[in-house]
């Protein structure tokens, strides 16, 4: 990835940090936690909080992450940024070490939305002027909005959604009424994504455990005491267990795509809360919404929507799988 952007002309200036492992949502790393630049007495997220926090600080203009139940999504959602996980296979994570290799993700983290398309075609080394298939249906101005159906999440408070990220969401909405999209209601709280989210992250628990489990019995004391809780977890579970597991994130899937076929995109938070407090426990549910395109294989974007309070949220972009220069479009036309 980082040979590809210097092909084209991109000085990269450094690594970030970011949760042991990729194996966290809250953006505390075994060096201490990653501050948010919009109030850095609260967390800029994870896995990929590093490049969130540097894109939102102005350092950089765009930065990459690594994306597996949402590590771009979360921290571009805490730190009001943009960055979008790819269709499942759209970017290849050839040289990325893994978390789980099924729904490990590469994506670009961006200073503004309209960086996202050019960036994916980059990373997906599409050639220069042929532009894929999908970016036929991409919206175009208003005409082109008027033209697609989105589906919104109605029940986002059923799955914890505070009261300000729904503000935040409601003002995401009406943008997209004014844009002309047709929005169709879809209930997602029946299909219990946190559920998913568990069952996900223990397969990728367990993942680790094969990856890395024999350097934690060698020498324990390299590992971070989260990181070592994780692995330990990983190693204890069974076949059976592993199996129910796998089902689970499978149906959750099935139903997504389902309820996904009679719209363009999906609309939804990207977490159900903006950035905590450091002082305070990291939430368990920051992945929850996040999960449903990861389990599904679909592109997803976080575009950021400001708040007075100078915490922002994400108004996440869910799209059918391989239409990732259409949720890009989108993304930029909200």
């Amino acid at each position: 990835m980082v040979e590809l952007l210097r092909a084209a002309g991109a000085i990269p200036i450094g690594l970030t940090t970011m949760d042991a492992a990729a194996a966290g949502a809250a953006g505390l790393c075994d060096k201490g936690p990653i501050r948010n630049p919009r109030r850095t007495s609260h967390s800029a997220g994870g896995s990929s909080g590093g490049s969130a926090a540097a894109v939102a600080a102005g350092h950089v203009e765009y930065a990459l992450g690594t994306d597996t139940i949402g590590s771009v999504r979360i921290p571009a959602a805490f730190c009001g940024i943009a960055a979008l996980k790819p269709s499942t296979g759209r970017v290849d994570t050839r040289g990325v070490l893994p978390l789980h290799p099924e729904f490990d993700h590469v994506g670009p983290m961006v200073a503004t939305t309209a960086s996202l398309e050019p960036l994916l075609a980059l990373l997906a080394g599409e050639p220069p002027g042929a532009p894929p298939g999908d970016r036929a249906r991409a919206p175009a101005g208003d005409a082109g909005l008027r033209e697609c159906r989105i589906g919104y999440m109605v029940d986002a408070e059923d799955v914890g959604a505070t009261a300000p990220v729904l503000a935040r969401y409601a003002e995401g909405m009406e943008r997209l009424r004014r844009l002309g999209a047709r929005l169709l209601p879809l209930r997602l709280a029946d299909l219990q994504p946190g559920r998913a989210r568990l069952a996900l992250f223990a397969l990728c628990e367990r993942a680790l455990w094969s990856q890395h489990g024999d350097s934690l019995l060698r020498e324990p004391e390299k590992d971070p005491l989260a990181l070592a809780s994780l692995l330990r977890y990983g190693g204890s579970l069974d076949e059976p267990r592993l199996a129910e597991y796998g089902a689970r994130v499978a149906r959750f899937a099935d139903a997504v795509r389902g309820l996904m076929q009679p719209v363009h995109a999906l609309v939804l938070p990207t977490t159900p809360a903006q950035a905590f407090d450091l002082d305070s426990p990291a939430p368990n549910d920051i992945a929850d919404l996040t999960v449903i395109a990861t389990a599904a294989g679909l592109p997803a974007a976080s575009v950021p929507l400001p708040a007075a309070d100078d915490l922002p949220a994400g108004l996440q972009i869910v799209g059918p799988r391989g239409e990732d220069h259409f949720v890009c479009r989108l993304a930029t036309a909200i």
